[in-house]
């Protein structure tokens, strides 16, 4: 458990004045506020530059999870995956995989082939229309550094490196919901001007 030392050393350590006021509200709750806190920041920052991508790539009819199979396909072998292998990589639930193909298969940015080593399994295939998207998408996320510009290099590279420790139980996250047999339905995600939360601290 977090000490009142150790929360007051982190309110004047905090830049946000939402997460300074969500702090001084943690001191003397009887929880782990540190990691409460952190967990709030990464879901709300999750938000922001998911946000930024979908904005960035409206043009392109890219939603946030649209783009990140297309990337995984575009940097995978011969640009292709399994749905498994997709499902594993983006943590996705096997359905919303499924439903994400099936809107970029449409664009004919994707196409779908018999797995040759299991006849029951399909792949995904990146087309040459996939590729096109992917060479006008990066340079837009390059433009906002990928959602975070106002980071320099150094925090950039500091967050990805604590966020790597956070590993992915496979007994409590999306995978495990396939080995239960529940399913999550697809949500399509509207992107909307958000001022409150992109210049909100």
């Amino acid at each position: 458990m977090s000490t009142s030392s150790d929360l007051a050393d982190l309110v004047d350590r905090l830049e946000s004045p939402r997460f300074r006021e969500m702090c001084k509200r943690l001191t003397g709750v009887d929880v782990a506020a540190s990691h409460a806190l952190a967990t709030m920041a990464i879901l709300r920052a999750y938000k922001i530059t998911s946000w930024r991508v979908e904005n960035a790539l409206n043009d392109l009819g890219l939603t946030f999870s649209r783009f990140e199979v297309l990337w995984l396909l575009s940097t995978a072998d011969r640009g292709r995956m399994s749905f498994k292998e997709l499902g594993q990589e983006s943590l996705l639930h096997p359905a919303t995989v499924t439903y994400t193909l099936d809107g970029l298969e449409a664009e004919n940015l994707v196409v779908r082939r018999p797995d040759p080593t299991d006849r029951r399994a399909v792949i995904a295939e990146i087309t040459r229309d996939g590729r096109r998207i992917m060479r006008s998408a990066i340079p837009r996320l390059q433009k906002i550094m990928f959602g975070l510009g106002g980071l320099s290099e150094e925090d950039a590279g500091e967050i990805a490196v604590f966020l790597a420790k956070i590993s992915h139980d496979p007994h409590h996250g999306p995978a495990s919901r396939e080995k239960k047999g529940t399913e999550r339905p697809p949500r399509r995600k509207n992107v909307r001007t958000r001022t409150a939360v992109e210049n909100g601290s």
